[in-house]
């Protein structure tokens, strides 16, 4: 399309003049633009939600050993004495402990493990989700941005030819019905140009409030990543041991029979009358002849088996995605290849088809069908490129690979 003369209405909104300085800044300020890695670990940083997963890491180190149930517990008792009626003064301090059987500490430390590797994939999954988040915006920013700068480029061509026109007017040689229909397609070209501003700053504020950086990325490419195990999928790997967990407390709670309570305690009598005091050291043990109740059992089984369906329904889900995008991903990349070079060609097409409406040998609404089916084509091939790259960028999604 021939360069021409930037063309501004002359009451243009304080939004848009803001968002045209603001892409003009991060056009000649690329280089300080943040890459995505650079823009992940910022948006990272600022999850409230990394926190929680944080304390809960530090509670699990704090937690008690494997061969006990619950936390100690002590106990002190006084209990006042009546000499008048030979009742010694008392008091006794107890030690208790709910212990596990021997044959189970092997699965509660097993347990701890997996806990402690499921707060690890949760990690793994939650950054993984941010870094889906953040693709998703950028190729949201992407169109944004192209379809304003086509938008620009169609208002700078007609302002150029509604000049040339008004200018043939003015010298007889052009009726004024001629510049009707460039002025109302100057209008709708400006009305479509204030939305895609004000879509563009809004996902920019939206990019800040995520990252903190004032500057929005312009040059994030993702390559296609080598096809893996869909197992190595942080969503499968987080709900894989989700499920071990599940199958192992369904395990434990069906065996809570004969888990002893221990306890070890001292009393002291005081002296009274001719009774000397006294200590004596005591010791308690106590075993549940029975279970969880049946409706916790029942509720671990279920738990297991929600997790065993969600599991495979996310596998199958993620295998038939991978299966259909890696047939397209070759269609999509010709399409854009092809549109790409029609849109080439066109852009000849439009200075031979424009200098002939200048001679008078091409129609005026004649040029204007024309214009707009290779503005039409321009179009296409944008969304065609954008739309092979967002299917790589999701690709790499279906594998769990986060981009550096």
């Amino acid at each position: 399309m021939p360069s021409s003369p930037v063309f501004y209405p002359a009451r243009q909104s304080l939004l848009r003049w803001c968002v045209v300085c603001l892409l003009t800044l991060w056009s000649f300020a690329s280089w300080s633009a943040p890459s995505f890695s650079e823009s992940l670990d910022a948006a990272w940083q600022r999850l409230p939600v990394v926190d929680s997963l944080e304390q809960q890491r530090l509670a699990f180190d704090r937690r008690h050993p494997d061969w006990l149930r619950s936390a100690p517990e002590i106990s002190f008792d006084f209990q006042q004495g009546d000499s008048s009626a030979g009742l010694p003064s008392e008091w006794q301090a107890r030690l208790s402990l709910d212990l596990v059987r021997p044959d189970q500490i092997g699965a509660r430390h097993q347990l701890n493990e997996l806990e402690q590797q499921s707060l690890q994939l949760q990690l793994s999954e939650l950054r993984w989700q941010l870094s889906v988040q953040l693709q998703n915006w950028w190729w949201r920013w992407q169109e944004s941005r192209r379809r304003l700068l086509r938008t620009r480029q169609q208002q700078q061509a007609l302002q150029t030819q509604i000049d040339w026109l008004t200018l043939l007017i003015e010298q007889g040689e052009r009726p004024a019905f001629d510049l009707i229909e460039l002025q109302q397609q100057a209008s709708r070209l400006e009305q479509e140009q204030y939305l895609l501003e004000s879509r563009s700053a809004n996902l920019a504020l939206q990019f800040k409030q995520w990252t903190g950086f004032e500057t929005v990325p312009d040059a994030w490419a993702f390559a296609q990543a080598d096809s893996d195990s869909p197992k190595l999928h942080p969503v499968l790997q987080s709900l894989g041991v989700r499920q071990q967990q599940a199958q192992l407390r369904q395990h434990l709670s069906g065996n809570q029979a004969y888990m002893p309570t221990v306890s070890v305690g001292v009393k002291h009598l005081e002296a009274i009358q001719s009774v000397p005091e006294a200590n004596a050291l005591q010791l308690g043990l106590s075993i549940p002849l029975g279970g969880e109740s049946y409706q916790t059992r029942r509720d671990a089984i279920q738990h297991t088996a929600d997790l065993k369906h969600a599991e495979r329904e996310q596998t199958q889900a993620l295998e038939r995605e991978r299966v259909v995008l890696s047939a397209q991903l070759p269609k999509l990349k010709q399409r854009s290849e092809h549109l790409i070079q029609l849109s080439a060609d066109a852009d000849h097409q439009y200075q031979l088809q424009q200098q002939a409406w200048k001679d008078g040998s091409l129609p005026g609404f004649r040029w204007l069908q024309i214009q707009r089916s290779i503005w039409q084509l321009q179009q296409q091939a944008d969304e065609a490129k954008l739309d092979y790259l967002k299917s790589i960028s999701r690709w790499n999604q279906l594998q769990g690979v986060i981009p550096q």
